[in-house]
């Protein structure tokens, strides 16, 4: 799914993840994120994985 292609391409130890994560916010994954409507606790932690990944470098 669409989360796991996310999640993999912020996932924090690769090489280059500062970059992808740059341009998936420009694209507005993080936005489009954000107002998710889900009901299912799988998706939830899928789509909370995938926030904190894209929220990484902001504190930094």
């Amino acid at each position: 799914s669409i989360l796991w292609l996310i999640i993999n391409l912020s996932w924090k130890e690769e090489e280059g993840v500062k970059n992808r994560i740059k341009i998936l916010k420009k694209k507005g994954l993080f936005n489009w994120l954000k107002f998710l409507e889900y009901n299912d606790p799988v998706f939830t932690d899928k789509v909370q994985t995938a926030l904190e990944n894209l929220s990484f470098y902001e504190s930094k």
